[in-house]
C-alpha cells in the first residue's frame, strides 16, 4: 500500500500534528481540502475507512465530508 496526502507521501515514520492553519505532516503544514491518494485493494480500504469510530465517522462528526473514489488509474 502507498499513501499520499496533498502530494506528501506518508511512510512508516510519518507523523501528524494539529496546526493552527491545518495539519502538520512531518513538519510540513498542509491545509484543507485534504486529498488522500492510496494504492491498495479498494474493497479492503473502503471497509477500513468506514469502521465504526473510524476516520469517516470522525470526519463527519466534525462536519467534514468524505468522498471515496475508486480508480483503476494510478
Amino acid at each position: 500500500m502507498a499513501i499520499e496526502i496533498n502530494g506528501n507521501r506518508a511512510v512508516s515514520n510519518t507523523y501528524f500534528l494539529d496546526a493552527a492553519d491545518g495539519i502538520k505532516i512531518s513538519q510540513k503544514t498542509i491545509r484543507s481540502p485534504y486529498v488522500v491518494n492510496v494504492i491498495g485493494d479498494p474493497a479492503t480500504l473502503e471497509t477500513a475507512l468506514k469502521i465504526p469510530g473510524g476516520i469517516v465517522e470522525t470526519i463527519q462528526t466534525a462536519d467534514g465530508v468524505v468522498v471515496v473514489n475508486k480508480s483503476t488509474n494510478i
